[in-house]
């Protein structure tokens, strides 16, 4: 029921689990001279999880996948290891395969980006992994809702930003957190429930809902879910408000199942159970990134997946390479002048 759900998804926003979640993942990334992509990634975990394809896209021939188990010592069970790995001839190849423009798996979406700028002697390059929303709506952004320490707390686990409070200050922080971030899922539903509404309207040309009625929908929204209402029981103050049977007709119909579907706790909940790591070398001189650790023209990441739950989390690396034919013109160049400059003498 949409109640224990709503309940489950706040209980998950105030007290993230800590520590490790049930499958790591690792991704490593090698960006060759020559443009193209080296692609291994690497699953651990319990074997109900690594066995049923823990990657983010389909396995196909062009993987190379094998598996593997060994033994946890520190806990003595055993942990279970697939690994694939491949070649992309370009980024964009690569990125028709990471990325899904329809996203329907519960695991990370990724999109690629890489840009080249000439400049004669070296050549600079910009290379991007976005680690896509996983949240189903993007209609307002959560910073606008939860302050850095709120989002730092409850989004990415950093219990270092309450540190020093009081149990009073604590018990304010929790409350004010828990309403911030309600304000912030019923909004963005509202207006995702108001599109559907706008399409079915101009389509099958029913009465219009006017902006008195949808502040008043809103507000019942903003009541009814927190109470546990179901999709129907909003559809029915549609119809209250509008004065006809429309929007219950369009929910038999159908109509509103994507949008049941999204509003299901399991996309809605912080994730949490993925343990990311990423890894990027360069073939060039590393410049800028904002990876947590650098090891020469390697950059390294660690995160967990809550941290893409509610907005765009990006890998990025800025590296030049020195092309060493602009080297030669220029000295032939050079030279060619000098025997010229030389020769009028």
């Amino acid at each position: 029921m949409m109640k224990k759900k709503i309940v489950c998804l706040i209980i998950a926003v105030m007290f993230v689990a800590s520590g490790c979640g049930d499958l790591e993942i690792k991704y490593f990334t090698r960006i060759n001279p020559d443009g193209s992509i080296f692609k291994r990634i690497v699953a651990t975990g319990d074997s109900s999880r690594v066995y049923n394809n823990p990657f983010p896209f389909q396995l196909t021939k062009e993987w190379a996948v094998t598996y593997a188990s060994k033994v946890d010592t520190a806990n003595g069970d055993t942990v279970f290891i697939a690994s694939v790995e491949r070649t992309f001839s370009s980024w964009q190849k690569a990125d028709a395969i990471i990325y899904r423009p329809e996203d329907t798996l519960d695991c990370e979406n990724i999109d690629i980006d890489y840009r080249r700028k000439f400049r004669w002697f070296f050549t600079y390059h910009i290379y991007k992994e976005v680690f896509l929303q996983r949240f189903p709506f993007r209609h307002v952004s959560i910073d606008d809702y939860l302050s850095p320490k709120e989002y730092a707390y409850f989004v990415e686990d950093d219990s270092t930003v309450v540190v020093g409070m009081s149990k009073d200050e604590m018990k304010q922080f929790d409350e004010k957190g828990e309403k911030h971030f309600w304000n912030f899922l019923n909004k963005t539903i509202f207006i995702e429930f108001e599109k559907y509404l706008d399409a079915y309207v101009a389509e099958c040309n029913m009465p219009v809902m006017t902006n008195e009625m949808k502040q008043q929908l809103e507000e019942f929204m903003n009541f009814s879910l927190l109470e546990g209402a179901e999709l129907y029981s909003i559809c029915l103050k549609v119809d209250e408000l509008t004065k006809s049977s429309w929007s219950t007709s369009a929910y038999h119909s159908g109509y509103f199942e994507k949008l049941e579907k999204s509003m299901d706790a399991d996309f809605l909940l912080l994730g949490n159970d993925r343990d990311i790591k990423a890894e990027i070398e360069v073939p060039g001189i590393l410049y800028a990134t904002n990876a947590q650790q650098v090891d020469d023209n390697c950059v390294k990441w660690e995160f967990q997946d809550n941290v893409f739950q509610y907005k765009d989390y990006t890998l990025e690396v800025q590296f030049r390479t020195i092309n060493l034919w602009a080297i030669l013109v220029s000295l032939i160049i050079m030279l060619i002048l000098l025997w010229l400059i030389f020769k009028r003498k």
